[in-house]
């Protein structure tokens, strides 16, 4: 028996003995059954320990290093209506020549985002930048789609920034909590080997890889090491459910 992940397997040899030959002496369909509440059961521990951000062992996941937020190299023209539509004639336009975005709070939508930057058209007396809440906003079309449209990869900034003169805030979403789901975490079973499987497949299994083994990749043209992050993984608990499973199938 062995949990596979990645591409490759984690075995816990410790009981990989024991639950052999148990295995051995059930009929086919009875170790087909026990391998799959194993399964569910692992996949289930290794979504959990996912979710609360830490290692299998317990330990906490590293934090990501705060990043400055995107600064983008392409002008900004919108409406913004600050006060809605009761003031709609408080409304102005808005020409922002650079400027950054930033997000507080969870989710992966639009919802708690908000743009800072310079207004060339009009200019606050105290030459500070201003905010400019992303719901408030309404882009222009212009001569150049540059001026309106945001970059594709602007949402890879919802995460820690800082920059000068602005209050840290922690942007940071939970790591892991896409491929966390059933959709790209997997498991099953091999009835004739004797195996209960729990793994990421394809393009995901790389990109789980890299974090498991604290592994190099190219981002944004540079190399980056990521710091170790288990996703898969047998802990103490995991054993001991594991071995109750294999004692309830004997006393079948």
């Amino acid at each position: 028996m062995a949990l596979q992940g990645l591409e490759q397997g984690l075995e816990f040899t410790k009981i990989q003995s024991y639950a052999g030959k148990v295995l051995n002496n059930l009929s086919e369909t009875h170790r087909a059954e026990l391998l799959k509440k194993i399964a569910a059961d692992l996949k289930k521990s290794q979504q959990k320990h996912i979710k609360a951000q830490q290692q299998p062992d317990g330990e906490p996941y590293p934090k990501r290093k705060a990043q400055r937020p995107l600064i983008s190299p392409n002008p900004l023209k919108f409406i913004y209506d600050a006060y809605g539509a009761e003031n709609w004639r408080k409304a102005r336009l808005v020409y922002l020549s650079t400027w950054r975005i930033y997000k507080f709070g969870k989710g992966e939508n639009d919802k708690g985002k908000y743009i800072t930057g310079f207004d060339e058209i009009n200019p606050q007396s105290n030459n500070h930048e201003e905010i400019f809440l992303w719901d408030k906003i309404f882009r222009l079309p212009t001569d150049s789609n540059k001026m309106w449209f945001l970059p594709k990869d602007y949402r890879d900034h919802d995460r820690e920034s800082h920059d000068e003169g602005h209050e840290k805030f922690n942007l940071s979403r939970p790591m892991f909590q896409k491929i966390r789901t059933a959709r790209f975490l997997k498991s099953g079973i091999d009835n004739a080997a004797g195996e209960a499987w729990v793994g990421f497949l394809g393009k995901v299994a790389n990109l789980a890889e890299t974090h498991q083994n604290g592994l190099t990749e190219k981002y944004r043209k540079k190399i980056k090491r990521y710091p170790v992050r288990k996703l898969l993984g047998l802990n103490y608990d995991d054993e001991q459910r594991i071995l109750n499973y294999i004692i309830d199938a004997l006393e079948e």
